[in-house]
């Protein structure tokens, strides 16, 4: 089993379709999510497809807020993520 991947969400807004990126990661039993983009996006599953489900309905949440109180939404499609390294001493 993989402890972190990410995964690109789309959801409709307003009759149009946003791509948003989330990243998942498996910690002590359970699979976290988040929405890179809209970090207020997020939730905590038992399994990676109830995690996606979650986070799914957060980002259609945060969108829905940020309407009500006239804030833009995030550009679709924006982030890219990927491996670093990083040395310590």
């Amino acid at each position: 089993m993989e402890d972190q991947i990410s995964d690109a969400l789309t959801t409709p807004v307003g009759g149009r379709t946003f791509t948003y990126t989330a990243g998942f990661r498996f910690e002590e039993g359970w699979w976290w999510a988040q929405a890179v983009e809209l970090p207020e996006a997020f939730g905590q599953e038992r399994t990676l497809d109830e995690a996606r489900a979650t986070v799914i309905e957060a980002v259609d949440a945060a969108l829905d807020a940020r309407v009500q109180d006239g804030e833009p939404l995030p550009p679709s499609g924006q982030v890219t993520v990927g491996p670093i390294t990083v040395a310590r001493r």
